[in-house]
Parts: structure tokens; C-alpha cells; sequence
């Protein structure tokens, strides 16, 4: 009867503490929002304003860089840039009830009288719709109405330390035991789905996750051989993704296998804590699962996962699988099962084939394992099997090596162009940046005084996985110079910190397992909310540098078919944005060369890659598309060749994003 009703009373605990926190996060007022595009009309993007001769068409609205909207206006008289502020930041502007709205001299070539025009049409679409109390901030990075995510998270911003710390109570309260584990790890993957699920259909960005996508739409022979012998990545990903592609085309269900695995790491490592420290631990029960419950909250809810789990990427899926495999081997050496050694072989082999730093991860985890406990038969053999079914990728990767050699050769000589080539100081120093993101620095400060006391102990549940994300870490830099290696990729060993953080046992001293979960606790709430709702906008909004997608109706309306653009990796981005606009379906085997230029199936445009190529300065292939007649060009803005940026001045600008320009050039009179 006694246990029935300390049941009855974790439950309503809980119940309360759910309450109080959809209080905290729904119940507040929240600042006007209003769409952009509403606050336009009658006016819209990539159509004719109305009442002006000749004719402008109006650019899609892009965030500027002093927190101000930029509208542009583009002709056959030039192009017209306006700028809407917030109220009385500009004297000359003219005035809205929210915003001060005028055109930017510097930015805009039409003639004066058309500037003013464009600016008043503008000005008076936005006074008609302008209820007042808005500011730039509340719409420059919102385009369309923000989601329901947004609008939680905006009201989170004031409130964050109170919601952090009714989430770690209400995931205390519920981890008294495996029912309530259990439930807590469902609501987290259903939340940490939701964070990261909206707004998935944005245009891809770059280059690589392009590819990577244009790749899996091969048949599954051509697949095969492209991935294995030409791809710097291991196949895994490339066939889930060409498992799924049935269901949708969309860069959204390129992204699900990312989304998905991302939701899971917080309920794994929570799970994983209840499966690996299953003997009573020595500090009362209350407060044994705040580390697994601090740990799996920052998992489910840290800007960093959350945006990497939104890319195309396999980083988010080889973290979910090392939790797998690491916490299956620390529960077969306390106690072995055929459950957990198959989990165990399986963890190990699927590693190995979703990314090429395994080797590094499972080094370290296996060596500190040896250095702080005997290790079982069955567990050698287990993890034996398993890295041997996954040691041929291996070779893949050193074929990857030798097949991006060329380009690592022209990162060093264009260090500015192409991606890749940066010092070990340099990433060693944005990989703790990585790490800092991810925890917030109390609760940073925190961990390290956990790992201290780990060491002390010979904690080889908390130590081994420290190892292996610091082995991963340590792998990274040695491959710097050989193998393009970038910050971002250590994102795929933060989820075993955060399980390490999960597996500390609180200390039994009477002041000491009280004070280490208290600071847990706070440093946890502090941070996780925080974080997150800091970096709304980064995740959610439209990317101001996104330059596919927004070229491609501009470039397919235009009679020119030679596009020059910066890069190889341009030309994917660009040709992709315009078969996406235009419908039809590519691979990439719809690439092919052809008389020094590009050629897309199913496309008109013949593109045209300027660099960085030491045989053909830019400059020339510029000089010898001019002699044909004019052209469309796809620049960085500024370009890093200075010669490049001299030959463009004698362009047009239609359109522009943060870091790139489309512009028309002349050919030769």
C-alpha cells in the first residue's frame, strides 16, 4: 500500500510539474508577428509592381545585415534597393505606423524618379497592412507566418531558466523507474521530432548535400559503384536514401533519416542509463537519474543537434548508433546476454560503414575500457566480429583519399574558394567552440569536474565514452591536411559525452550527493532553454545565404542559356534549383561535360565553372564567353579572384543573396 501511494504521488508530481511547464511555455503574451508577405500585399515577390513604366519586378525579401529588410527591384533601367528599418533609425526614410522604408543610394543604378516611385509603392503596401508595435526582428527572417515551434520558443526567451528547470523536475519525477524512464524517452523523441521536423523543405545549401541526394536517386548498380569508388562518404546513408526515395523527392525526405536518428539520441542515452546502472545506486533514488535526465534533455533540445539533424548528413545517425554499440558493450562487461552482444556486433559493424572516423571512436573506447577493467571473452569476440564485417570500408576510405586528392591540391592553392583546407589550431579551436554550444558553459564547467571525479573513481562507464569522443577529436586533427577535415564533423561524437554525463553516479558523501545533481540540475536548466530559443532563428528561418532556389526562376525566365558560375559545387546547387523549378527529374548522372562546359538532361542552360582551375585563369574563360554574346553569371560576393570581381563590374546585377550575385554580363560590342 505504502509503494502504491508514493506511486500515485510521483504521478501527480508529474502531472503538476507538465502542467506548470505548458503554462510556462503557452500561457504568456507574445510580440505581434506578422508574414512579411502579408505585410507586402497587394505587392509580391517575383512579380511586376504595378503603376510603374517601365516595368520592376520585385525580389524575394532577404534579411539584411543592420537588422533591416532588403527589398530589391530589378528592371531593364537598373535595379532599385529598398530598406525597411524600424521606426525613427532613419530621418529621410519615409514612415509606416512600425517602420522607417527608403531606397539605398549606394545599392540602387535606376533612375532617381524610379527609386522614388519604388519606394513609395512599397511604403504604402506596408502602411496599409501595418497594425503597429511591430519591429524588424519580428519579420525579417520570417518570410511566411513562423510555426508553432517559433512561437513557443519566442516566448521561452524571458522565461528560460523557469521552463529548464520544470523539464529536469518533471524528467526526475518520471525516472523513478523503467515505466516512467520509458514514457519520458517517448515524449522527448516525440518533442525532439517536432523541433526538428519543421520547416524541412528549405532549399539545400550546399553543394555536398545536393549530391549526396542526387546520388541516391541512381539505380541501385550505378549506386553502388559511384559510392564505393567515388564518394568521400560511406554508403549507409546513400542506401537508406535510396530505399525511401519512392515515398517523396523532396529535400524533406532527404532529410528524415537525419531528423529521425537526431530524435532518438536523448531517449537512447536516457535509456541507456537505466539499461548500464542497474544496481541501486548509492544516492537516494531522487536524485540518481538527474544526470541522465540533464544529459538526454540537452540531446533532445541543443541548437547544435538540432540544426545537424536538418541536414542531409549521416553525422546525427553515427551518433545514435555509437550510444548503441558503447552502452551495449558496457552492459555485456557487467553482465553478458545474447541480446546484448548482437547489439553489441551489429553496433560495431554499422559504424564502420556510416562513417569513416569509427576506426579513431572505437580505439579509444576499447582502450580505456582495458585500461580500467578486465574484459570478457564473449565481449572481445563479440566486437571482433562485428569490426570485421565493417574493416572493408576501410578501404573505401582510403580510395576516397586517393579520389580527392586533386582537390585537396587546389584547397591549398585557393584557400578562400574551396572548402578544406585550415590549420589543426584552427579546428581544435572550433571544436570546442562545438562542444561549449552544445553544453552551455556551466554546465561545461560542471562536466569537467564530473570527468575529474571519474578519474578518481576509474569510472570505466563514464570514461570510456569520454575516450572515444576525445579519440574521434584527436583523429580529426591528424587528418587535417590529408583529409579536408572540418570542426563541424565532431558533432557525430557529442552524443557519447552526453552519455558519459548520463552514466555519473553521484558521489556518496553526504554534501556531494546532494550538491553535484543540484548543480546538474541548474547548470541544465540554465542552458538547455536558453540555447535553444537563442538560436531560433538559425534553425527555423530561411538561410540569407541560399542562392539556388532563388536564382533558378530568374535564370530559366532569361533567354541567355551559358551560366558561369564560381565552382563545380555552384553548378550543382544552381542545376538543381532550376530542375526543381522547372520539373524534372535529374542524378547525378545527369551531369555531363561537353565542350568545356556543363550540360544538365532535361536542361537548356550549358553552365560554365570558372575555378579555381591553374590551367585557365577565370578571367579568359569571362573574356571568351563575352565573344559569343551576353550571359548569366553566379558569382561569391566578393569573388576570390580579384580579377574576376574587375570583369564583373561591366555586369548587371539581377538579384543578390549575402554571399552570392546573379548578374548579366554583355558580350563583346
Amino acid at each position: 500500500m505504502q509503494f502504491a501511494l508514493e506511486r500515485n504521488l510521483q504521478w501527480r508530481l508529474a502531472a503538476a510539474s507538465i502542467l506548470v511547464a505548458l503554462l510556462a511555455a503557452l500561457g504568456w503574451p507574445q510580440s505581434v508577428r506578422l508574414s512579411l508577405h502579408a505585410l507586402l500585399k497587394p505587392l509580391a515577390p517575383n512579380e511586376r509592381i504595378p503603376g510603374i513604366s517601365p516595368g520592376y519586378v520585385l525580389a524575394e525579401p532577404r534579411a539584411g545585415l543592420d537588422k533591416d529588410v532588403v527589398l530589391m527591384a530589378t528592371g531593364d533601367k537598373g535595379h532599385v534597393e529598398v530598406h525597411v528599418l524600424d521606426r525613427n533609425r532613419w530621418e529621410e526614410a519615409a514612415r509606416t505606423p512600425s517602420f522607417d522604408v527608403s531606397y539605398e543610394v549606394l545599392g540602387s543604378n535606376a533612375p532617381v524618379a524610379d527609386c522614388i516611385a519604388i519606394r513609395d509603392a512599397i511604403t504604402n503596401a506596408i502602411r496599409a497592412n501595418d497594425p503597429g508595435a511591430l519591429h524588424v526582428q519580428d519579420i525579417a527572417r520570417h518570410m511566411e507566418m513562423p510555426s508553432l515551434v517559433e512561437r513557443v520558443l519566442d516566448r521561452l526567451r524571458d522565461r528560460s531558466f523557469f521552463t529548464g528547470a520544470v523539464l529536469v523536475a518533471v524528467g526526475v519525477v518520471l525516472t523513478q523507474d523503467w515505466l516512467g524512464a520509458l514514457i519520458l524517452a517517448s515524449l522527448l523523441a516525440v518533442t525532439g521530432f517536432w523541433l526538428r521536423a519543421v520547416h524541412l523543405d528549405g532549399p539545400f545549401l550546399t553543394g555536398g548535400e545536393v549530391q549526396r541526394f542526387l546520388e541516391a536517386e541512381l539505380p541501385l548498380k550505378e549506386l553502388i559503384r559511384s559510392v564505393l569508388f567515388n564518394e568521400r562518404h560511406p554508403p549507409l546513408l546513400f542506401f537508406v536514401l535510396h530505399a525511401i526515395r519512392d515515398w517523396n523527392h523532396s529535400e524533406m525526405m532527404g532529410r528524415m533519416p537525419a531528423v529521425v536518428a537526431g530524435s532518438l539520441i536523448g531517449p537512447a542515452i536516457l535509456l541507456a542509463a537505466c539499461w548500464v546502472r542497474r544496481n541501486p545506486p548509492s544516492a537516494p533514488s531522487s536524485l540518481a537519474s538527474v544526470p541522465a535526465v540533464c544529459a538526454a534533455l540537452v540531446a533532445s533540445f541543443s541548437p547544435v543537434l538540432v540544426l545537424r539533424s536538418r541536414e542531409l548528413s549521416e553525422l546525427t545517425t553515427f551518433g545514435l548508433l555509437a550510444v548503441v554499440a558503447v552502452t551495449a558493450t558496457l552492459r555485456s562487461c557487467e553482465q553478458a546476454s545474447r541480446g546484448s552482444l548482437w547489439l553489441l556486433a551489429i553496433g560495431h559493424a554499422l559504424l564502420f560503414w556510416t562513417y569513416y572516423l569509427a576506426g579513431f571512436l572505437l580505439i579509444g573506447f576499447w582502450l580505456m575500457l582495458r585500461l580500467t577493467g578486465p574484459l570478457p571473452r564473449r565481449v572481445i569476440r563479440a566486437a571482433a566480429l562485428g569490426s570485421v564485417a565493417g574493416l572493408p570500408s576501410l578501404a573505401f576510405a582510403a580510395l576516397s583519399l586517393v579520389h580527392d586528392y586533386p582537390t585537396r591540391q587546389k584547397a591549398r592553392l585557393f584557400s578562400q574558394f574551396l572548402w578544406g583546407e585550415r590549420t589543426v589550431a584552427e579546428v581544435g579551436r572550433e571544436v570546442f567552440d562545438i562542444v561549449a554550444n552544445t553544453f552551455g558553459m556551466p554546465l561545461l564547467v560542471v562536466g569537467v569536474l564530473i570527468a575529474v571525479v571519474a578519474v578518481a573513481r576509474k569510472d570505466r562507464a563514464v570514461l570510456s565514452p569520454i575516450a572515444a569522443s576525445a579519440a574521434v577529436a584527436g583523429g580529426m586533427l591528424v587528418l587535417v591536411s590529408p583529409a579536408r577535415i572540418q570542426p563541424y564533423y565532431f558533432v557525430s561524437a557529442l552524443p557519447l559525452l552526453l552519455l558519459a554525463l548520463a552514466l555519473f553516479e553521484p558521489p556518496n558523501s553526504t554534501v556531494t550527493r546532494w550538491a553535484v545533481p543540484g548543480l546538474l540540475a541548474l547548470a541544465t536548466a540554465s542552458a538547455v532553454p536558453r540555447l535553444l530559443a537563442r538560436e531560433a532563428d538559425l534553425i527555423y528561418a530561411g538561410d540569407g545565404a541560399e542562392y539556388g532556389r532563388r536564382f533558378a526562376p530568374q535564370i530559366q525566365a532569361r533567354a541567355e542559356s551559358r551560366v558561369a558560375l564560381g565552382s563545380l559545387s555552384d553548378i550543382t546547387v544552381v542545376a538543381f534549383g532550376i530542375a526543381r523549378h522547372v520539373g524534372v527529374p535529374i542524378n547525378w548522372h545527369s551531369f555531363h561535360p561537353e565542350d568545356g562546359a556543363i550540360v544538365v538532361n532535361g536542361l537548356r542552360q550549358r553552365f560554365i565553372a570558372l575555378g579555381p582551375d591553374v590551367v585557365r585563369p577565370p578571367q579568359e574563360t569571362l573574356d571568351t564567353l563575352a565573344k559569343v554574346g551576353s550571359f548569366l553569371a553566379v558569382t561569391e560576393n566578393p569573388s576570390p579572384f580579384p580579377a574576376v570581381n574587375s570583369w564583373m563590374e561591366h555586369c548587371t546585377e539581377l538579384d543578390h543573396t549575402v554571399v552570392r550575385r546573379l548578374l548579366l554580363c554583355p558580350g563583346e560590342q
